[in-house]
């Protein structure tokens, strides 16, 4: 296989993580359709910049395991509250740090990222499983979030059922024909490395970031204080990954994955109807509110405000357990 079918096939799993990630951040944390032409455009652009740095890092970090994914998934994920999402990410600064960007957001985008990984590997059956039961959460996060957050929170206007299903349907159905018509066309040769950026590369790239940051900027969306607080938590991420990086060991996610193993259409069904049944069951749920004002809505903010809490600090101390656990059986003195 040539190597520009390679790059073609690198760029068509880009485009498919890009896809997952602007379907999640758009469609289930519902991201209000008010945006101009401009916006729309770098956010194109946004997300592909996105799937392209999480895959690079991926590689570059040799990430093995869904600690690591988390580590990586928190990155992305502050990356789109910056360059993207800030006027949402950031709306109630420092709160929403916790219960939207590493929150909700990054939760979101762990689940899909999951659904990519699964995607790449269809052989494998409890993947399938797996992205079914991520399906379902996503279903009934939106279901609820969908239903309740106008009345509740005035935070956007009502979305009937009916236009909620023609949107998702419309963007997942277009997620599914790149997947099976362009990303399964991926050589079986197709080497990880490729996901790398070269110096070239990483100056576009770069340049995306500046025009998005920018552009934000110019909205009045960033703020100093935002942006050093980002950049303090990318580099912490950054240093996590830093420290795990083992390049002696050869189950590196994107090894295992690779080359591309197309998934049944049987597994794609079973997820469309998990989050879709999901969805419409707690979209048509009653409020609960009979307990001191605890509801659905509640449960699911308190929720992210957990995981918000709970995201780096889990990691770091899972991490740093096992390093210790390691250099002891290794014989090493603490």
């Amino acid at each position: 296989m040539t190597w520009r079918a390679q790059s073609v096939s690198v760029w068509a799993m880009r485009l498919l993580l890009a896809a997952l990630l602007l379907f999640g951040s758009e469609i289930i944390l519902w991201t209000p359709p008010t945006h101009s032409s401009l916006d729309w455009i770098l956010r194109g652009f946004g997300y592909l910049a996105l799937a392209t740095f999480t895959l690079d890092i991926a590689q570059r970090y040799l990430i093995r395991d869904g600690y690591d994914g988390m580590v990586l998934i928190a990155a992305t994920a502050l990356l789109h509250a910056l360059l993207i999402n800030p006027a949402v990410g950031w709306a109630e600064f420092p709160q929403t740090l916790l219960t939207r960007v590493m929150g909700g957001d990054a939760l979101v985008q762990m689940i899909l990222w999951g659904i990519f990984l699964a995607w790449l590997r269809g052989d494998i059956v409890k993947y399938g499983v797996y992205q079914a039961v991520g399906g379902l959460w996503l279903g009934i996060f939106w279901g609820f979030w969908m239903r309740w957050t106008p009345e509740l929170r005035g935070t956007f206007e009502a979305v009937s059922l009916g236009q909620m299903a023609l949107i998702a349907g419309s963007v997942f159905g277009l997620i599914v024909f790149v997947y099976y018509t362009i990303t399964a066309q991926a050589p079986r040769q197709l080497d990880p490395d490729l996901f790398k950026l070269t110096p070239l590369e990483w100056l576009i790239w770069l340049l995306v970031v500046i025009i998005l940051f920018l552009y934000q900027t110019l909205l009045g969306n960033i703020t100093g204080s935002i942006f050093a607080l980002t950049v303090i938590l990318l580099m912490l991420c950054w240093l996590i990954l830093w420290l795990r990086r083992d390049p002696v060991q050869d189950d590196h996610i994107l090894t295992v994955h690779l080359p591309l193993r197309v998934q049944s259409p049987i597994w794609m069904v079973l997820l469309i109807v998990s989050f879709s049944g999901a969805t419409y069951i707690t979209f048509n749920l009653p409020l609960i509110d009979d307990v001191i004002y605890i509801n659905q809505l509640w449960l699911m903010e308190i929720g992210s405000f957990g995981v918000g809490l709970l995201w780096l600090p889990l990691v770091a101390s899972v991490i740093a357990v096992r390093s210790v656990d390691k250099m002891m059986r290794e014989g090493w003195t603490v």
